[in-house]
């Protein structure tokens, strides 16, 4: 009997145990911070800062929800036979590696494993009377 049930709950937890980890430092930083840092950070247009993993995790849980959907990030073309420069669509692999993470409660990882975030300009530089020598 005791060998029947250790077999049963091992066979129920073979999928907890075979799946990778997920984090944020290795593994959702490059998503976020390359699909939605242009948007989602001070002075942009995204109503929330993500960039570190504070404010990711912050927003983890509706991340997972508008990724799954779709939502965001933002991208209206439709899929097609070429990829578009700088296109911001997410693959189902990468919304497959956000719900993963925030169902394994969005673990942070090895902070040395970050990417940097990418260092934005801001876009009002450009115009600026100075920028068009008025």
């Amino acid at each position: 009997m005791n060998t029947t049930r250790s077999l049963c709950l091992l066979v129920i937890a073979m999928p907890l145990l075979a799946a990778p980890k997920v984090t944020f430092s290795e593994h959702i930083a490059p998503i976020v911070y390359e699909k939605c840092g242009s948007c989602h950070r001070p002075g942009e247009s995204g109503p929330f800062s993500l960039t570190n993993f504070q404010e990711v995790s912050r927003w983890g849980k509706l991340i997972a929800t508008v990724t799954q959907k779709r939502y965001m990030p933002p991208w209206h073309a439709q899929p097609a036979s070429v990829q578009y420069r700088d296109e911001r669509r997410l693959s189902d692999a990468q919304i497959e590696l956000i719900q993963d993470w925030v169902k394994q409660g969005m673990p942070e990882g090895d902070a040395k494993n970050e990417i940097v975030l990418f260092k934005y300009h801001n876009i009002s530089q450009f115009f600026s009377s100075s920028f068009f020598n008025l």
